[in-house]
């Protein structure tokens, strides 16, 4: 973690990951329906979640976020920014909603506009960029409403269960960095 931070939106706020967050987190990940989205290998412990929230939370090159809906006070997924190339200015977007009751809200879209937001000024990035599974439309969509914009598409770069999946790559740029 960079920065240990809260964030505001009209309907989540986000805040650092912390401990409690592993059992919950382990269940979504481990939920096909969920983790066919993301780029991870099945089954995840708790103690490698555990391990992971630990290694996220010391590292100075992630920034991950749990994200809470403000009505319920309930945590619902997270959102990170990973890879940070500070020489660069370069950054990984991510974001799972794990929690399928949740999803289709617009959460996802106000998560991803608060992390960008937050990337850029706090962090001061220069390029975000996200890497989906084509398969993901959704998502794809999601991030395009958020201003990001198709960069490249990447046949068959990832295996997912066994099978080569196509992934596109959506990019924002930080317009208010200073040459």
């Amino acid at each position: 973690m960079l920065i240990k931070s809260q964030i505001q939106g009209e309907n989540i706020s986000l805040r650092n990951l912390a401990e409690e967050d592993v059992p919950i987190m382990t269940q979504w990940i481990n939920d096909p329906g969920v983790s066919r989205y993301l780029q991870v290998e099945l089954p995840v412990t708790e103690e490698y979640e555990r391990a992971w929230v630990q290694d996220i939370n010391a590292s100075q090159n992630d920034q991950v976020f749990g994200i809470i809906e403000k009505s319920t006070n309930t945590y619902i997924g997270n959102v990170g920014i990973h890879d940070i190339k500070k020489e660069s200015g370069v950054a990984t977007v991510g974001i799972f909603i794990g929690n399928k009751s949740k999803q289709g809200k617009g959460y996802g879209r106000e998560a991803i506009e608060l992390v960008t937001d937050f990337a850029f000024d706090q962090l001061r990035i220069q390029k975000l960029q996200a890497p989906i599974f084509l398969f993901n439309q959704r998502s794809i969509a999601i991030f395009e409403k958020a201003g990001f914009l198709r960069e490249a598409a990447f046949l068959e770069k990832h295996i997912k269960n066994g099978e080569h999946q196509d992934t596109v790559l959506l990019v924002r740029i930080n317009t208010h960095l200073p040459a």
